[in-house]
């Protein structure tokens, strides 16, 4: 990486509304260098982000700032909520979906770093060492932003008293909602799918759409049938095809009654991807047409690519720090970054294609933040060289030589 002498402008343009959140120079200095290296940095470590800066200070000290020093995580995370409420003013809730999922973060050097547990990966089909984050996720028609998150603890020993993820993620909604966020629908996967989120959103006066496992069963004439057998046999060859934000589905819809939940209407949505040949969606809101449970459930992609993106292009997955206090920070600045971003794409009105191709946009303007700060430095030498500095003291100025120092005037 070239030398790093200012922020690139896609994070000039939010510092503002932080700085009063610091009690000194040098602590923002920290956060806003430590936000910039997760823009535009391609290792995540605290000394390499530290490293790129032109005139750093020992990494030590940025290592305190992360761990030791008090900062207001909770007032940064008021004004990157405000942020986006900011952004979203006047949208309908109708028009918006919170999704909530966890995501798994693996440590290569787990045993080293505090708060890990065993975890099982699902791509894998193995256990492994890390954190899982459950979060919420706000997506609007104006783009989609990380709400909330909550490390999972699974308990150590049998017996041990700890939330669960369904209590986590109702706790997550409960946050969302006292955000005063605009939305009605909660999308997520089979896995959260129970009777007690159910009820719990049903208490929070809260629509939801979610997949359906296949081993469900359903009650058919005081049978008990899995909705696979269901829909080969019980159903009929009432499919249709219908048309959601361009792209084709041959679905079959019904009102049933599903163990545990009550009547619910299914779409069943042929899908040879699916090992039964078909993905099902359900929902408790037994009068709404195919078309809209499928939007609904789609939207949840959006936290899909977001753990993507902040893994690939973030450092979601790539902090080095070993203290818990430390790695909350670190995911609290990925969270803000990919807001910032998101916000700074809206703004510029490349979100009409967000749905097919968002999983790009986030990277790509990850490489224009870094085109900016090589553009800031081609700038800086011009300036420097101009002020009539010699070539010694300016190349010993951005690659660190104690003794020889552009002054800080030039």
């Amino acid at each position: 990486m070239v030398p790093i002498v200012d922020y690139p402008p896609v994070v000039q343009r939010y510092l503002p509304h932080f700085r009063p959140h610091f009690a000194n120079e040098p602590q923002f200095k920290h956060f806003a260098e430590y936000l910039t290296g997760l823009i535009v940095c391609w290792k995540f470590s605290v000394a390499f982000m530290n490293s790129q800066f032109v005139g750093h200070r020992d990494p030590s000290t940025k290592i305190k700032f992360m761990t030791d020093v008090e900062w207001p995580e909770d007032r940064v995370e008021e004004t990157r909520i405000g942020l986006i409420l900011k952004r979203i003013q006047g949208i309908s809730p109708r028009k918006c979906r919170l999704a909530i999922d966890d995501v798994l973060i693996h440590h290569d050097r787990s045993k080293a770093m505090e708060g890990v547990s065993k975890h099982y990966d699902h791509c894998t089909g193995t256990y492994v060492t890390g954190h899982v984050l459950v979060n919420a996720h706000l997506i609007t028609p104006v783009g989609h932003f990380p709400v909330a998150f909550d490390l999972s603890v699974p308990a150590q020993e049998e017996g041990e008293s700890h939330q669960t993820k369904i209590e986590m993620a109702q706790a997550l909604i409960r946050r969302a909602k006292a955000l005063r966020l605009p939305f009605e629908t909660v999308v997520f996967d089979s896995w959260y799918l129970c009777e007690d989120l159910a009820e719990f959103l049903e208490a929070e006066k809260l629509c939801w759409v979610s997949a359906l496992k296949s081993n469900r069963i359903v009650l058919v004439n005081n049978r008990r049938v899995d909705i696979t057998t269901f829909l080969k046999t019980e159903a009929g060859g009432a499919w249709r095809t219908t048309e959601v934000d361009g792209k084709s589905f041959t679905y079959l819809t019904a009102v049933v009654k599903l163990s545990k939940l009550g009547r619910v209407r299914i779409v069943a949505l042929k899908d040879a991807e699916e090992s039964t040949g078909f993905k099902v969606l359900v929902t408790a809101q037994k009068s709404w047409g195919a078309e809209g449970i499928i939007r609904a459930y789609r939207a949840r992609w959006s936290i899909e690519t977001f753990h993507q993106d902040a893994k690939q292009n973030l450092g979601l997955e790539s902090s080095m720090v070993r203290d818990l206090t430390g790695i909350k920070r670190h995911w609290l600045l990925v969270h803000l970054a990919y807001t910032i971003l998101e916000l700074a794409s809206s703004l510029n009105g490349g979100l009409g294609k967000w749905v097919q191709n968002h999983a790009a946009s986030i990277g790509a303007m990850c490489r224009q933040a870094t085109q900016d700060t090589v553009r800031c430095l081609i700038l800086w030498v011009i300036r420097v060289a101009q002020s009539g500095t010699s070539t010694e003291i300016l190349l010993s100025t951005l690659y660190g030589h104690p003794k020889l120092q552009v002054a800080e005037s030039g």
